[in-house]
């Protein structure tokens, strides 16, 4: 029966909200207005229907810094529908008389759970001070809730789209700039740094490479700022030429085993694993050797 929950964490607010039709679906409202994952929106949800206490502290008088829950690290909160009332028809076969029907009337409730800090800062699987906002009682959660908090609440694929549809391939790496296009005969033809015939399957391995291409995290979903990335002059890049425009891939700065990439279309700045985007930049230099 959840329609909305809130999760604010590192400074941004995330706003889900659920809307009924023939599929139920959940957007994310806040940052962006995208549609969100139903299977992280469920890791929330699910994770707050069944939350239980690990342990009980004493209740709260009026400082709650000791817990660091003054100012929390994280809140949660869902907002859920709960009924009153049955109808008539419900009421007359339980007790075999006929009663007035009673119209189901919905409750819209809200909870909001504080996450103060680790009972032991130095534990990375430490558990945490927790209350709930319109309670007393402070209690600990463990580190697999505060887990399914910060999940990312839309998909991590950085791209979706049909292979086949693609009429032209931009690459743009350091050393290189490669161009390809697809031929009345549907086949791949290089324009850039030759004309020449592509062989095999590579331009369409590219394509799907980019389409297998999962983030481990989101790391803004909406940045003005692509400097502090190094993705404004992007040392590895793949356009796609669709029906409907255009979109691209920008690799920028390479951080531990992980790159920030972006999606154009979408605005998000993403991190992927090294390995992933390296495999892909491989295909893409074969083209001419």
């Amino acid at each position: 029966n959840a329609t909305e929950i809130v999760v604010a964490r590192d400074g941004e607010r995330f706003v889900c909200q659920k809307e009924e039709g023939i599929i139920q679906k959940w957007f994310l409202r806040n940052p962006v207005n995208v549609e969100a994952d139903i299977d992280s929106v469920n890791q929330v949800v699910w994770n707050l229907a069944f939350l239980k206490a690990d342990k009980f502290f004493d209740t709260v008088g009026g400082d709650l810094s000791s817990y660091g829950l003054d100012t929390p690290t994280l809140k949660v909160s869902v907002t859920y529908e709960e009924s009153e009332g049955i109808k008539g028809g419900d009421a007359a076969s339980a007790t075999g008389e006929v009663s007035e029907t009673k119209p189901v009337e919905l409750n819209r409730i809200t909870k909001t759970l504080l996450v103060g800090n680790k009972l032991e800062p130095s534990n990375e699987k430490s558990g945490y001070y927790a209350k709930l906002i319109d309670g007393d009682l402070v209690f600990q959660i463990g580190w697999t809730d505060i887990r399914d908090y910060n999940v990312d609440l839309v998909s991590r694929t950085l791209f979706d789209f049909d292979v086949t549809q693609v009429s032209y391939l931009k690459i743009k790496l350091p050393e290189l700039e490669i161009s390809l296009e697809r031929n009345d005969e549907n086949r791949w033809m290089m324009t850039q740094p030759e004309e020449k015939t592509v062989e095999g399957n590579l331009a369409d391995n590219i394509l799907l490479a980019m389409n297998a291409l999962q983030a481990e995290s989101i790391v803004e979903y909406a940045s003005s700022d692509l400097s502090k990335y190094q993705l404004q002059d992007s040392q590895f890049k793949v356009t796609v030429g669709l029906e409907n425009g255009e979109n691209s891939m920008l690799v920028g700065e390479k951080r531990g085993s992980s790159y920030f990439v972006k999606n154009e279309a979408l605005g998000y700045i993403y991190l992927v694993r090294k390995n992933k985007l390296e495999d892909l930049m491989k295909i893409t230099k074969s083209l001419v050797e």
